[in-house]
């Protein structure tokens, strides 16, 4: 049994078109990006999945879970 919650923080994008709302992919087609920012060292902003992918490498520049601390 579990005993404290889960918590996935992720964000999306959305206009009002035409009578309804219409979710927008972002740059790998997915509808929801993880909310995970990381810079390289070139200097490269890498956002969603790819920050993640990036943050055992590379823990220093990569942020998550912001919403969470925003919200306190």
């Amino acid at each position: 049994m579990q005993t404290r919650p889960i918590y996935k923080f992720n964000s999306c994008i959305s206009i009002y078109r035409n009578g309804h709302v219409e979710i927008i992919a972002n740059y790998q087609g997915n509808r929801i990006t993880l909310s995970w920012v990381s810079f390289t060292d070139g200097g490269e902003c890498l956002i969603g999945e790819a920050a993640k992918n990036q943050a055992a490498a590379n823990p220093e520049r990569t942020i998550y879970d912001a919403k969470r601390l925003i919200g306190r």
